[in-house]
């Protein structure tokens, strides 16, 4: 437990590596609204849009669920031109505590 505190207390970049069903998104997570809660900025990268769009729907869910101050945004490729400056305030920071 130790450890786990003073590696989350430090700058991270992890790669959460598993198989199906063995608790990944729940880990990234939980680490991106910790991240977000202490006053930093967080992204999370999927390898398809299906993907990405499950993650956002996922993390809408638990922040409503949950009343958290976070202001989330999903970014892919697919978006026009317009879409992504509609989010541009969000096109660094995927997950952020709103003030």
């Amino acid at each position: 437990q130790e450890e786990m505190i003073r590696v989350a207390e430090s700058l991270m970049n992890r790669l959460v590596q598993g198989d199906v069903g063995s608790g990944k998104t729940i880990i990234a997570a939980l680490a991106l609204i910790n991240t977000a809660l202490n006053g930093y900025q967080g992204a999370l990268m999927a390898p398809t849009e299906v993907l990405a769009r499950q993650h956002y729907e996922y993390f809408v869910h638990l922040i409503d669920e949950y009343n958290l101050p976070i202001r989330i945004s999903l970014l892919i490729g697919s978006m026009t031109k317009k879409e992504k400056n509609n989010n541009k305030q969000f096109f660094i920071c995927f997950i952020k505590k709103v003030k």
